[in-house]
């Protein structure tokens, strides 16, 4: 059970009240005899049980006090029970039921639960979302499911009427215990001060700790669309909960009434660098932090006296600045080193990099990358000279640093004779470039970065806009990544998972930012209407090291196998089921016959194994034959949990795994 061995997920006492925190998602839980408030951002949502039976009649439940055991608070109610499980996933709420509730009818198992508090119920794609008064959503249900003492899925739906909340199951032919299980978890990124058309998300950054998300269209302080950068810290447990800025950042200059500023954005450690279309902008951490409203400590201008940023990267004390317009559209792209005495004041660059062989209409420096001493430009041409083909440049910091006008070291071209504006997006971590259109990986050669190349790897996929982090890619729309294959990156690799909000609808717009840091995906969607307030935007943190296939957190076992759900994050549009090798494994120590057995050892031992092919975007429980050890385990043990690990391996090789818990019958 996840959070079971962590103090932090551990229910407190303070006098009649039980609490869970859940500082990762952002939730605070209150139990007492009269029933439950979550608590998240300020806002609260009161649950009050009103009854299990079936259609409209319902039997309605004395109040009783909650229980505690470590992350597990329960409500015993003769044969249900309603339970809660704090964890790194949410506030899992659930209800098992030992017996049917009443005979059979044919009609359908219903719970009800009364709601109070100052946030609403809205209906929402995949489950039910609580907002504020204005529109805000602060916490939502998802992820409802309902299984037999089988393990066999049962169809479960959601019904709302004004503030009760009805969960409708089908247990026709289901074999009780039944367990009802709902997931409550946290919104997405929003600005405090959002309102109609910011189009905030229409850029996005990630380091570590630190997400920057840019309303590029932004009012401030009644100039018009003149765009604003919002930064987010990372909180205790990770990027959750419905979080709001923890600073803003602006342009102190005025050159104009639409400045746009935010229309591209990097950071890296305590730098942050924001483009707009004239100029650039960085900003340092300030003593106290990321905090309030604050300016640039430096703008970065050109020599020769143009404007430029139409985009914009970091690393460390190196900036690079792309202009597509410089010299007839063939553009250059622009390096600037931090001073010694630091980011302040208005700098120009100490480099400028151009293409060996570039041509009008180019746009070189329409994409821009850096990382550490190599910067990548890309250079998505219209030129009909090279049939609109592009390719992306390599540029390699000389021994003397970067100084003076550059040409690159290599030159990366995509194979494909129809490849069209490639250099479009551009990305590099340590040896490895992603560029795309289409996608392709290049890794550097073992010679250098040199001469004219083409791409290691392909992408299966059609996006427009890529991020790399050490092994992993990220792509826009739809949102995915792939991983680096066992073998490394060679031939075409599909996508390990892919990403979706469960409030974002088509016009949001999910993904058309992505960026990318260790496993923190972060995706802005500028169209999504917060609110009825039009295109106010959002941003989503997503968790990058989920699997193409992966395990639920609990498997039940008996003697004739196991049942475990597994879900396919690959999107139904593609087609393609996720073909997943399951395996279950278990601690030799923690799986021995008999508690008063001492271990004698701490090797994990293979419990269950079994195949099968999950439909693109769907769940499906999954039978796994027992070992021989196995077998043994279930036919013999006192235990009625054990610890174990998921292992899912999928067709390409990439193998997760999942800690979980199995229940043994």
């Amino acid at each position: 059970m996840l959070g079971r061995d962590q103090d932090i997920y551990h229910a407190r006492v303070d006098g009649n009240v039980l609490h869970l925190d859940n500082p990762r998602h952002g939730l605070t839980a209150l139990f007492t005899a009269q029933g439950v408030e979550v608590q998240s951002r300020g806002a609260g949502l009161r649950l009050h049980f009103g009854g299990v039976g079936r259609g409209a009649q319902r039997e309605a439940t004395l109040p009783d006090r909650p229980e505690a055991v470590a992350n597990r608070v329960e409500y015993r109610r003769g044969g249900l029970t309603e339970w809660y499980v704090n964890g790194p996933l949410g506030l899992e709420q659930g209800f098992t039921l030992t017996e049917s509730p009443g005979r059979a009818t044919g009609e359908a198992l219903t719970l009800a639960l009364y709601l109070g508090g100052e946030l609403r119920p809205e209906p929402a794609s995949g489950g039910m979302e609580f907002v504020r008064g204005d529109g805000t959503v602060v916490l939502r249900y998802r992820g409802l499911a309902a299984w037999d003492a089988t393990g066999r899925e049962l169809p479960a739906w959601w019904q709302s009427a004004g503030r009760e909340v009805r969960l409708r199951v089908d247990d026709s032919g289901a074999r009780y215990p039944v367990t009802i299980d709902p997931l409550i978890e946290e919104a997405k990124l929003t600005a405090s001060d959002g309102a109609a058309g910011d189009f905030f998300g229409f850029s996005v950054a990630v380091d570590g700790d630190t997400v920057v998300v840019c309303a590029l269209l932004k009012d401030i302080d009644g100039r018009s669309g003149k765009g604003a950068a919002y930064v987010f810290l990372k909180q205790a447990g990770g990027f959750a909960g419905a979080l709001q800025e923890n600073a803003r950042l602006t342009a102190s200059d005025d050159a104009g009434s639409t400045l746009f500023f935010g229309d591209s954005v990097a950071v890296s450690g305590d730098t942050i660098v924001v483009g707009n279309f004239v100029s650039v902008y960085v900003f340092m951490k300030p003593a106290g932090g990321w905090a309030g409203q604050l300016t640039e400590d430096a703008k970065l201008i050109p020599s020769d006296g143009g404007t430029f940023a139409n985009s914009v990267a970091v690393s460390g004390d190196t900036v690079v600045v792309g202009d597509i317009g410089n010299n007839s559209r063939q553009g250059a792209a622009f390096v600037f080193v931090k001073p010694p005495a630091g980011w302040f004041g208005t700098l120009r660059e100490n480099a400028v990099l151009t293409a060996s062989d570039g041509a009008a209409d180019d746009f070189f420096g329409f994409s821009v990358a850096v990382s550490h001493d190599t910067v990548v430009i890309g250079a998505p041409t219209l030129s009909p000279s090279d049939a609109n083909r592009g390719a992306a440049y390599v540029f390699v910091e000389p021994a003397g640093g970067w100084v003076g006008p550059l040409t690159e070291n290599a030159k990366l071209t995509h194979s494909d004779a129809n490849a069209m504006v490639f250099g479009f997006s551009v990305d590099v971590s340590g040896d490895t470039v992603v560029a795309t259109f289409p996608a392709a990986v290049f890794v550097k050669p073992v010679g250098g970065w040199a001469g004219v190349l083409t791409e290691s790897a392909k992408l299966n996929l059609g996006s427009s806009r890529v991020a790399i982090s050490g092994d992993t890619v990220a792509s826009d729309v739809p949102l995915q990544v792939y991983r680096k294959p066992s073998g490394g990156w060679a031939g075409t690799v599909t996508a390990a998972a892919t990403f979706t909000a469960s409030d974002s609808g088509a016009s949001g717009g999910l993904g058309l930012s992505v960026a990318l840091s260790g496993n923190t995906l972060v995706a802005g969607a500028p169209g999504d209407d917060i609110g009825g307030r039009a295109d106010q935007g959002s941003a989503y943190v997503f968790d990058a090291s989920r699997g193409e296939a992966e395990p639920a957190a609990r498997a039940d076992c008996e003697t004739t196998g196991c049942g475990l759900r597994v879900t396919c994050n690959l999107p139904p549009a593609q087609g393609i089921g996720c073909a997943t090798r399951v395996k279950l494994l278990v601690r030799a120590n923690a799986a021995r016959l008999s508690d008063g057995v001492p271990a004698k050892a701490k090797r994990l031992i293979r419990f269950a194994a079994g195949a099968t092919n999950v439909p693109p975007g769907r769940n499906k429980i999954v039978r796994l034959k027992l070992t021989k050890k196995g077998r043994e385990i279930v036919s013999k043990t006192r235990k009625k949990t054990l610890r174990a690990v998921a292992e899912i391996r999928n067709s390409i090789g990439t193998t997760f795994t999942s800690p979980i818990t199995i229940r043994l019958r």
